[in-house]
């Protein structure tokens, strides 16, 4: 399947982005786009629940209910720095990936050209002349 859409890539691209980059954005930010739609609702519920959920505490046991929205305050801030570390070893996840990307562009694009000349069979006999010798050294 990947081999098929591949073809369809156009072999002069924009120098802005690379060949990772490109591959990347097919296959890593579309998800990242699902995963808005997912939890939206929840996006959109939250500030609901947060109110109702005071409210309740607070009709429960009265003032005593400023610890624990202290608590929620202090350990959301945690959250919110561990996020951002998070955040900062993502991006260098996605350049890894990016680079990956890049090495399978390349390896699709040699496969490519060895199926546009016609020389799958010369180059599988060369293949494997070359792992009988790693082999037997």
């Amino acid at each position: 399947m990947v081999y098929k859409k591949f073809l369809k890539f156009p072999l002069i691209r924009n120098k802005e982005y690379s060949s990772g980059k490109i591959m990347n954005l097919m296959l890593v930010d579309i998800e990242n786009i699902a995963k808005i739609f997912f939890n939206l609702p929840q996006l959109l519920q939250f500030p609901f629940i947060l109110v109702l959920g005071i409210y309740f505490i607070y009709a429960a046991i009265g003032l005593a209910f400023i610890g624990g929205v202290i608590s929620v305050v202090v350990v959301t801030f945690a959250v919110s720095q561990i996020t951002k570390t998070v955040s900062k070893y993502q991006h260098l996840v996605m350049e890894a990936k990016d680079e990956r990307m890049k090495k399978t562009n390349e390896v699709m694009t040699g496969i490519k050209y060895i199926k546009m000349c016609g020389i799958e069979d010369k180059f599988t006999e060369t293949v494997h002349e070359d792992l009988r010798y790693i082999k037997l050294t």
